[in-house]
């Protein structure tokens, strides 16, 4: 039986197919093929392994790899862009040996998740920093903004889960996992959801451009 975030990733999937051929710009079309492992992974993977752990693991390498190049090609600016670079080779590197030499492949990386995290708050912010200089900006035609939103939101909120799991007392308090499971739940649906919207515009902004001639 789909849970309700397998049936989140297989709309966000959808939207994204249809407006495959509209998104713009066209680096944003490797995030098709990422939110298309993200469907395989969650439904025919990870419910089939003995460890879901090592299924989000393996997973998580490879949207840090795309969530990069993503925001690598977003930003314009070279100082942010070689940031980013740097940022990559630390997060990956961190993220390797916490899994091969500190927790394993069968726990769930969070100290070094947590600072890829961190990554994208910042590169999302950097990019909501840029179009607020501008006198005017039609957040209703840019699908980078509603993207970074998405990363923002819900890198925010997971950072806050992976933190409280660190927290042992944390656990001990009176529904504890239940607000472990909202803030979850709440970042998933928030996640997909401005993801829809954002392939939405591509596809409005590009039928509208091609009707007019």
């Amino acid at each position: 039986m789909p849970s309700f975030s397998n049936i989140l990733e297989v709309i966000a999937l959808i939207f994204s197919l249809v407006a495959f051929k509209a998104t713009r710009p066209v680096f944003l079309r490797i995030l098709t093929l990422l939110l298309f492992i993200t469907v395989v992974n969650e439904i025919f993977i990870i419910p089939y392994i003995p460890s879901h752990n090592f299924g989000y693991n393996i997973f998580s390498f490879i949207d840090m790899l795309v969530w990069f190049y993503v925001f690598f090609n977003i930003h314009t600016n070279k100082r942010i862009k070689c940031g980013i670079v740097i940022a990559a080779i630390f997060c990956f590197s961190y993220s390797f040996i916490e899994l091969e030499y500190i927790s394993g492949w069968y726990v769930m990386h969070i100290n070094s998740f947590r600072l890829y995290e961190l990554c994208i708050i910042a590169f999302s912010t950097l990019y909501f920093y840029e179009i607020n200089k501008k006198d005017y900006h039609n957040l209703f035609t840019d699908p980078l903004f509603w993207f970074c939103s998405a990363c923002f939101i819900f890198h925010l909120l997971l950072f806050l889960n992976f933190t409280t799991i660190n927290e042992k007392n944390y656990w001990h308090l009176q529904n504890s996992r239940l607000v472990f499971l909202i803030l979850q739940t709440v970042a998933i649906t928030f996640y997909y959801v401005l993801i829809c919207i954002a392939f939405s515009i591509c596809y409005y902004k590009y039928k509208e451009t091609h009707q007019k001639f």
